[in-house]
């Protein structure tokens, strides 16, 4: 087998491992024995092995927010809450810190919101 072809493998056999690991790269190094050194060098120099390990944490992503989804439906209300301060923003449901700062100049004073 020649040198291609065995890390063409490696990267393969290391992204099935990603995605059992959720998405933990170094834990990933760990199971699959290949280091972080190598992997890092692989997504830096092959674009596809890089949009494969992006594609690894978007799946990631989609089913943690199908989890939330579901606690949601379930009545879940610490789950709406974190929802509807995420995504709900534009409805006006955020907390939001509000910092009046008082700043004198001579006679003057100046009043940042």
């Amino acid at each position: 087998m020649n040198s291609k072809h065995k890390r063409e493998t490696k990267k393969e056999a290391f992204l099935s491992v990603l995605f059992n690991s959720e998405g933990n790269i170094s834990k990933s190094c760990i199971k699959s024995n290949i280091s972080r050194s190598s992997v890092y060098q692989w997504i830096n120099e092959d674009e596809d092995f890089k949009d494969r390990v992006e594609q690894v944490g978007d799946e990631l992503l989609d089913m943690v927010e199908s989890a939330l989804i579901q606690k949601i439906k379930d009545g879940n209300l610490t789950a709406i809450i974190f929802y509807l301060k995420t995504k709900g923003q534009g409805r006006g449901y955020i907390e939001r810190q509000y910092v009046n700062q008082t700043k004198s100049f001579g006679n003057d004073t100046l009043i940042v919101e």
